[in-house]
């Protein structure tokens, strides 16, 4: 066995790593015997030069079992898991999972916080006052098999070798190593216990993944890990260069998720029916996924899912009648545009963050959240806009925080003379059996 500076010295000149080298590396994160700079130097190490999917695949079974795994053994059904690899405004898990449950399906899920220009799911759903984020593994089990779906945030014995790593890669500059970004998502699917698991991976100036390709070289990785697994694993490749509403911030995105409920049309609803749409056929094979999912909103079927998870968590019921009630921050300003044109592209990131600044994300880890503090950004890519239209409007609780959101939301798009042509949603479904491309290549 090598010690582990020859290890990381192995990885610099780019050799693959054995097994029982990587093992070596996760139980000496968890046990915390390697020093925090030699881990540091070894994802770095990787990011520069990579990891072959078994040696990927590898990291990903060690880091998953750094910790407890789900006992899903009480659930009998097909238990689905949908992640994302983050976005702006992207809501779609709580839009899909009550639509999921209604049609008669099983999610138990586990998500992250916020952190930067994406927001957490379990965030948008602590917006709804007295509904519980932090539930126990009995309490998930219960709400699940009563209402089809559980939401909690990550617990910190769930792949905790992947928490440790992250902060590290956050400090080292190395997030956006691929094989990383695989290993990190797909250590928390396989330790959560689904049997299918369907990843919307993002591209764009929103994402992590800024182009097509390479969002489709972490798909195919992702679907290698998850089918050597023995997981059904297949990923969305979709658009993350403007956000999914107008609305970017825990309260906004929840009335949006409400409104997307109650039959409201946005790109958050298409990018929720597509995922139902591949989810459902990955789970059962059925190919009417569109129209069931429809037929699931028209008949209120899938808000009342929703409206059922909420009254068994003990949350508080009425908001999900009267969203209104989940109201913006109390400061407020009109930003408008500066000079006429056709909105050419949209700097999604920058959205994200002015949201953050303003209060309704995280700027840095362990940061409080003001679920009012948000951003209503009403640009979409070929919009007109003329000079003094509003184009946003900003929410905080502390107006010194006004001028820096304002300064990133005047600096987020592009105007041009000639309207530019229109941005496919999505680019590819990727599985172990190819890739369907949505447009012609």
């Amino acid at each position: 066995m090598l010690s582990f500076y020859e290890i990381i010295e192995k990885k610099k000149k780019g050799l693959p790593l054995e097994r029982e080298e990587i093992q070596l590396w996760i139980d000496g994160v968890v046990q915390k015997s390697i020093p925090p700079e030699q881990s540091a130097a070894l994802l770095m190490a990787i990011c520069l030069k990579g990891m072959t999917e078994q040696e990927a695949a590898t990291l990903t079974l060690c880091m998953a079992s750094s910790g407890a795994v789900t006992d899903r053994s009480s659930v009998k059904g097909i238990l689905l898991d949908k992640h994302s690899t983050g976005g702006v405004s992207d809501s779609t898990t709580l839009v899909l999972l009550p639509a999921l449950a209604a049609a008669g399906y099983y999610s138990l899920k586990a998500s992250g916080k916020g952190l930067g220009h994406t927001g957490g799911t379990v965030d948008k759903l602590a917006s709804i006052p007295h509904l519980p984020v932090t539930l126990s593994s009995e309490e998930r089990i219960r709400l699940t098999l009563l209402c089809g779906f559980s939401v909690t945030a990550a617990s910190e014995d769930l792949a905790p070798a992947d928490k440790i790593l992250y902060d590290l890669r956050d400090r080292t500059a190395t997030v956006d190593s691929i094989p990383l970004i695989a290993a990190s998502v797909m250590s928390k699917k396989l330790a959560g216990g689904s049997d299918v698991i369907l990843l919307d991976v993002k591209y764009g100036s929103g994402a992590f993944m800024k182009t097509k390709e390479q969002a489709l070289t972490l798909a195919k990785m992702m679907i290698s890990i998850g089918e050597n697994a023995g997981r059904k694993t297949a990923c969305l490749l979709s658009s993350m260069n403007q956000p999914l509403s107008p609305y970017v911030g825990c309260n906004a995105e929840m009335r949006a998720v409400i409104g997307v409920l109650r039959g409201e049309e946005s790109d958050l609803n298409k990018v929720s029916r597509e995922l139902f749409v591949r989810l459902t056929e990955l789970a059962s094979g059925r190919k009417d996924g569109g129209a069931q999912y429809d037929a699931l909103i028209a008949s209120g079927a899938a808000l009342q899912s929703l409206r059922a998870y909420v009254q068994a968590a003990g949350g508080d019921v009425g908001v999900i009648d009267a969203p209104e009630r989940l109201a913006d921050a109390p400061v407020s300003r009109e930003i408008c545009a500066e000079a006429s044109g056709y909105v050419n592209e949209i700097n999604c990131q920058s959205v994200g963050m002015a949201a953050a600044v303003l209060g309704g994300g995280r700027v840095r880890a362990g940061d409080s959240i003001d679920h009012g503090a948000g951003v209503q950004y009403l640009l979409r890519v070929g919009d007109y806009v003329n000079k003094g239209d509003r184009i946003a409007t900003l929410y905080t609780s502390d107006e010194n925080k006004l001028a820096h959101a304002e300064a990133l939301i005047k600096g987020s798009f592009a105007l041009t003379e000639d309207r530019p042509e229109e941005q496919p949603l999505f680019y590819a479904f990727v599985s172990k059996d190819g890739i369907t491309y949505y447009t012609e290549e």
